[in-house]
């Protein structure tokens, strides 16, 4: 009954893994239509695409519950992207005071988190500082740059 329920992938099953393997058979195919939650999210004002946070941060909470995984890089990198341009266009349709609360819980959830030395591209990076300095104002501004760009 979750919305980005394909968020299991990057922020849990990539990290358990030891080994993977790309297949040249199709296993999954996505069915787009009227009410494919891509569409759905993105025209109204859903209260569902809450689940975005949500399930982000019930991920990370499952992977070092069950898993024993640890804060790693892949973990910061894939959360900056969540909690990033991909939560900036899952709330858009939302009030600004819901979304200025959802940015305020990934924030806080994101600060949690043990972060590496590493370096990410631009765009990352300043959304890492956002989300450390609590700036929604920046997140807002670095989302809307990182959308419109081509990287």
């Amino acid at each position: 009954g979750f919305w980005f329920e394909d968020m299991i992938t990057v922020l849990l099953l990539f990290r358990i893994v030891k080994s993977a393997a790309v297949i040249g058979e199709v296993l999954y195919v996505k069915t787009d239509h009227q009410k494919n939650a891509a569409k759905t999210l993105w025209n109204n004002r859903n209260l569902k695409s809450v689940d975005q946070y949500w399930l982000a941060h019930q991920l990370v909470d499952y992977g070092k519950n069950h898993f024993g995984l640890t804060d790693d890089d892949l973990l910061v990198y894939n959360l900056l992207y969540e909690y990033g341009p991909q939560l900036y266009r899952r709330t858009f349709g939302l009030d600004y005071k819901t979304r200025s609360v959802i940015f305020e819980s990934a924030a806080f959830q994101f600060n949690t988190i043990q972060k590496s030395k590493t370096k990410f591209n631009p765009f990352r990076q300043e959304i890492w500082m956002a989300l450390k300095e609590r700036n929604s104002i920046k997140w807002r501004l670095i989302c809307l740059a990182w959308i419109f760009s081509i990287h």
